[in-house]
């Protein structure tokens, strides 16, 4: 009881069973209980440590029912919609690693018996046979891992979208101002948003920004907005002149670019779902922290 004389229920956060806490108090409260005291309800957030909590104000009880009922649906409606996404991005997560492994120890096995004649060019450049044996190892496993760690991150933000918005969808449109393509594909229609998902895109390749400008062209005259979501921005300069040079496009035709911490608030705010906290804590799993 506060100096107001305002019940103030504090929870604790989401990461530590929030919905939990909330419902076991929903759980405990009557209608009857608080005729008397004519309580209105509602939720905010506090300023410290940004956690919710429940207060109670004098005011009117006609409407104190309904909220009290709308609101132990919606926590646990978004209880089993945090758990059940979580469980979905960890199960996503286990085939790509097996894939990747999978694909790795193939590809380790053929390298054993692989023609190593070229090995002449990496000595005449002073590189060792044990040193170009490694830089080749880790060549293939390095093609393996970006190409899985960027398709699972991708399908993983598209789940996220598709829990709450489930009318998104990955969709093609047809090229109206060429031949090729024929398609350019929309990894995540939602609405009218048309979202690229990049896990990261450090090309150097100045055709690329014509060929994006024909996309997101193509994207605006359907009807659609662009929207460019990349996780991880270049660390080339080459590769960060080009992302600057599409940022401009994206916005100047009424689109929106996000990158590294915005990107992951953009899918935080749009679908209610912490995809980078998941992730961070797959991650801790998996590291036995």
């Amino acid at each position: 009881m506060d100096n107001n004389g305002k019940c103030i229920f504090y929870l604790i956060s989401k990461k530590e069973n929030e919905l939990s806490v909330l419902n076991q108090f929903l759980d405990r409260l009557t209608i009857e209980e608080y005729y008397e005291y004519e309580y209105d309800l509602f939720i905010q957030n506090t300023n410290d440590y940004n956690l919710p909590f429940i207060s109670f104000y004098p005011s009117r009880l006609k409407y104190l029912e309904n909220e009290i009922k709308e609101l132990k649906y919606k926590y646990q409606k978004e209880g089993i919609t945090l758990n059940a996404i979580k469980d979905k991005i960890q199960e996503l997560a286990k085939k790509y690693s097996d894939n990747l492994k999978s694909k790795i120890d193939n590809r380790m096995e053929e390298m054993k018996v692989d023609d190593k004649s070229h090995y002449l060019i990496y000595q005449v450049l002073g590189i060792s046979d044990k040193e170009g044996h490694l830089i080749d190892l880790y060549q293939n496993k390095g093609r393996f891992l970006y190409k899985y760690a960027g398709s699972f991150l991708e399908e993983a933000t598209k789940l996220c979208f598709l829990e709450t918005f489930p009318e998104s969808a990955t969709t093609k449109i047809q090229n109206t101002l060429g031949t090729r393509p024929k398609t350019f594909e929309i990894d995540c229609l939602e609405g009218n948003n048309a979202i690229e998902i990049k896990w990261r895109d450090a090309t150097t390749d100045g055709d690329h920004i014509t060929k994006e400008h024909t996309r997101i062209k193509v994207i605006h005259d359907a009807g659609y907005q662009p929207i460019r979501v990349m996780f991880y921005y270049p660390n080339r300069t080459q590769a960060m002149k080009i992302q600057n040079t599409l940022e401009t496009l994206y916005k100047g035709i009424g689109g929106e670019y996000y990158y590294g911490d915005s990107a992951w608030e953009y899918v935080k705010t749009r679908t209610t779902i912490d995809l980078k906290q998941i992730l961070e804590d797959i991650a801790k799993e998996n590291s036995g922290a």
